[in-house]
């Protein structure tokens, strides 16, 4: 490969002092085959997340084009890299999807332009927040033409497999929908709805000022909900899950209106504080409890939400325009209530329904 002018075209990190390249991704153009390789590019005025652009007529002889796109610190930061690539077109712009490591793991995009063999972003966004991780982004275009992602949910207690077994589990598949307005939009996938059983739906609920209340039949560590929540002018407001009847375990899920945020309240999770843990600069700490999510809702904009708990994690759908993802680790077999609150003005919640998920492995 060809390190061109400006020098080398991924230079290492002080993370990975070794490494030369890693994590290339590739799309071919007619005769023409393009990839974009992981780390960063060190032309002088691309500092940040850019990576770097080869092209080859024979997948032997690589062209090496230089930086792919210049990123912008309106959206990242100068020390972010471009890793786990995959570039595709996205309605009538393209996508670019990345793994970032510092300063700490998380999955972005930018939605934008792509001509004369360089991309232009246009929009950004964030798949994953500090707290939570979701790592290794993936796509893949099925064969009705849908655009399907799955993400790597790291598991907060760590490389400890020898102790805890498995410590790592993949996103349910998401299906990437271009919006009206370029953006991007996120359904969970249609086939999901075939592991529904034991349909509980609710009726209609209206909280009044500071009011908690527990939804019965709601109760599970294994299920999907449904619901609508109306603010009407309501401050901060949401819901809990994995409660203990007596509340000494539970994950809070807050709206903060004023704030224009949602927050992931973990600090209960778990009685076993070895259990609690979040996701920070690259490595889970004790540290962290809370994981917080940016989301402008206009005036009294309702929220539909489609949530899914799979015994420790937890993937909230919110108006096709995020995933929210959790990992929490409940000790109590009674951990198990779905809890509604305002904490300050009535609340009224709608479309509430409730099904057990069967499982997708036999054993």
């Amino acid at each position: 490969m060809d390190p061109g002018p400006d020098g080398e075209p991924s230079k290492c990190s002080s993370r990975f002092p070794e490494c030369v390249i890693f994590d290339p991704s590739g799309w071919q153009e007619g005769d023409v085959y393009y990839a974009l390789i992981g780390n960063k590019n060190h032309r002088p005025g691309y500092a940040g997340d850019s990576t770097s652009l080869f092209k080859s007529t024979n997948l032997w002889e690589w062209e090496y084009l230089g930086p792919f796109y210049k990123s912008d610190r309106r959206w990242t930061e100068e020390v972010e890299d471009c890793a786990c690539s995959d570039f595709f077109p996205f309605g009538d712009k393209h996508m670019l999807l990345m793994h970032t490591h510092w300063p700490y793991n998380k999955a972005q995009y930018y939605i934008g332009r792509y001509q004369d063999e360089q991309f232009i972003p246009e929009i950004h966004g964030q798949l994953s927040h500090l707290g939570s991780l979701v790592a290794g982004p993936e796509t893949l275009v099925d064969d009705r033409g849908r655009r399907i992602f799955w993400g790597w949910i790291m598991d907060a207690r760590g490389d400890d497999w020898e102790t805890h077994g498995w410590n790592g589990v993949m996103t349910l598949p998401w299906h990437f929908t271009p919006g009206g307005d370029n953006s991007l939009r996120i359904d969970p996938v249609a086939e999901l709805r075939a592991l529904r059983y034991d349909e509980q739906v609710h009726g209609d609920v209206t909280l009044s000022d500071g009011e908690e209340r527990t939804v019965p039949g709601f109760a599970s560590d294994c299920m999907e909900i449904t619901l609508t929540i109306e603010p009407n002018d309501a401050a901060r407001f949401g819901f809990k899950l994995l409660c203990s009847p007596d509340g000494q375990e539970e994950t809070v899920v807050t709206y903060d209106a004023g704030r224009q945020r949602f927050v992931v309240d973990f600090e209960k999770s778990s009685e076993d504080e070895s259990l609690t843990y979040g996701y920070d600069a690259g490595v889970f700490t004790r540290g962290v409890r809370q994981q917080v999510v940016p989301f402008a809702l206009e005036g009294n904009t309702r929220l539909d939400i489609d949530l899914f708990v799979d015994r420790s994690v937890i993937e909230m759908f919110v108006n096709s325009r995020i995933c929210i993802v959790q990992r929490v680790y409940p000790t109590r077999d009674d951990s198990r209530q779905f809890k509604l609150f305002t904490e300050d003005r009535p609340l009224r919640v709608t479309n509430l329904v409730k099904w057990e998920m069967d499982a997708t492995n036999p054993w």
